[in-house]
C-alpha cells in the first residue's frame, strides 16, 4: 500500500473466512516470516473466529512468501490440524473469495484515509504509524457494518447477534474516562480525559485512544469513550496533526502492533 513516490510503502496481510466473510487486514513489517508478528496475527484472527482448536482448510497463491506464512500459521496452531491449498499460477479467479476480501479491505483503507486527510487538510504519508491502526480498524467496520445478500453483517453471522460499538469516526477527537482509575484521584480531578479514537480491540469492544502518552487500552484501565462537543471537535482538529505523530507509541514496534496486540487482536475485529 503507498504511492510510487513514498519511500517505505506498508506491507498489508488481509485474511478472509468463506463461511461468515469475516475479514482481517493487518500491517506488518515484511512479506514471509522473518517476523513473528503475521502468523501470530492471523492465528488470533483464526480464535476471533472460534476455529483455534478445529481443523481448518488454509488457501492462498504460490507466492513464496505467502506460502511460509500458512505453513508457519500451522506449526505455532498445533495440535490442530490445519490443511493446505494453492491456487493455480496465474488462476486468481479460483481464489475468487480473498481476491474480493482484498479489494474491499483496500477500498476501505482508502476511503478512512482520505476522509481523514480531509479532516487534518494535510497528507498522510503511507510510512506513518498512524496508518497501522486505521488498517485494523478498517477490517472493524467491514465486518460490523457490510451487509450481505442475506441481510446479515459478516458479525452477525460469526456471533450470532448485531454489533452496538459507537458509530465514532476513525481519528475522532473524543473524551474518554478509565472504566478503573489509574490510581486514586482526588475528589475534584477530572475523570474525563481527551483524546483520539483509533479503533476497538475485537475480543471485548474496549476503546483504544490516543493520546500524547501513547495509546490506551484495558493493560492500564479500560478507556470508555464518547464523541467531544463540536467546540472540542474543531479544537482537535486544529491540532490533531500534532497529536497523531505522537500517538500510538506505546507497546508498538517496528511500525506494526506490539505483541499484546497480535495475540488478542489489535485494535478491532481484529
Amino acid at each position: 500500500m503507498g504511492k510510487a513516490e513514498d519511500v517505505r510503502p506498508k506491507c498489508i496481510v488481509v485474511a478472509k473466512d468463506r463461511e461468515t466473510r469475516m475479514v482481517m487486514s493487518s500491517v506488518v513489517p515484511m512479506k514471509g516470516t522473518a517476523s513473528e508478528f503475521p502468523a501470530r496475527r492471523i492465528r488470533a484472527f483464526i480464535s476471533e473466529l472460534g476455529c483455534e482448536h478445529v481443523e481448518i482448510i488454509m488457501k492462498s497463491d504460490q507466492e513464496p512468501a505467502i506460502v511460509d506464512l500458512v505453513r508457519e500459521v500451522a506449526r505455532i496452531r498445533a495440535p490442530a490440524k490445519t490443511m493446505t491449498e494453492q491456487s493455480p499460477v496465474g488462476a486468481s479467479a479460483s481464489n475468487g473469495v480473498i481476491e474480493r476480501g482484498i479489494l474491499t479491505a483496500e477500498g476501505q483503507i482508502r476511503v478512512m484515509k482520505d476522509a481523514l486527510e480531509a479532516r487534518i487538510a494535510g497528507k498522510i504519508p503511507s510510512d506513518h504509524r498512524l496508518l497501522a491502526w486505521l488498517v485494523e480498524f478498517a477490517a472493524v467496520l467491514v465486518n460490523r457494518y457490510e451487509v450481505g445478500h442475506d441481510g446479515k453483517t459478516p458479525y452477525e453471522r460469526c456471533r450470532g447477534k448485531k454489533s452496538k460499538l459507537l458509530g465514532l469516526e476513525f481519528g475522532e477527537f473524543l473524551n474518554f474516562r478509565w472504566s478503573r482509575a489509574p490510581g486514586r484521584l482526588a475528589r475534584l480531578d477530572c475523570l474525563w480525559e481527551d483524546g483520539i479514537f483509533l479503533g476497538y480491540r475485537s475480543s471485548s469492544g474496549e476503546v483504544i485512544v490516543g493520546t500524547r502518552d501513547g495509546g490506551l487500552q484495558d493493560e492500564d484501565g479500560a478507556a470508555q469513550g464518547r464523541a467531544a462537543p463540536m467546540e472540542q471537535q474543531e479544537l482537535g482538529a486544529r491540532r490533531r496533526g500534532a497529536v497523531a505523530d505522537e500517538s500510538g507509541t506505546r507497546r508498538r514496534r517496528n511500525g506494526h502492533a506490539g505483541d499484546r496486540y497480535a495475540d488478542e487482536g489489535a485494535g478491532g475485529d481484529p
